[in-house]
């Protein structure tokens, strides 16, 4: 089961004031290397967002039936088992992040009992709990 999104999906925040040059470039105000830094920056956040939305869009094709993965492997120059390992790690990822919503929505509400009991009913859920337990959440 997938913790986080994946790394590919990772961006880097455009406001860290910790991003101002260490090695700055002598009769080039700092200020303007700050601002090149954050542009550079910038740049490098639209590699993980455009990997988010061809992902997406890979996994809303593939679930629809709209598109083969085959032809989508073609397209983008990797193997159908990419596609298949993609499609499968978003599907995970929603699958947690729902069962996390649920829980976080019915678990003030209900008496012990009667949620532990919903847990043996629901044993998804039940995994999803104890994760979310031992994380302290």
């Amino acid at each position: 089961m997938p913790e986080k999104e994946p790394p590919r999906y990772d961006v880097l925040p455009l406001d860290d004031p910790a991003l101002w040059p260490e090695q700055p470039v002598p009769g080039v105000d700092q200020g303007v290397q700050a601002e090149s830094m954050r542009n550079l920056r910038g740049l490098h956040n639209e590699i993980p967002n455009g990997y988010i939305k061809r992902d997406r869009q890979m996994q809303a094709w593939a679930l629809s039936n709209s598109l083969s993965r085959h032809d989508m492997a073609r397209a983008i120059g990797v193997h159908k088992t990419r596609v298949d390992q993609i499609v499968r790690e978003l599907t995970l990822l929603d699958q947690e992040r729902k069962a996390r919503e649920i829980i976080a929505r019915i678990r003030p509400h209900m008496p012990d009992e009667l949620f532990q009991e919903v847990l043996k009913q629901q044993p998804e859920l039940a995994r999803y709990y104890e994760d979310m337990s031992e994380a302290g959440i």
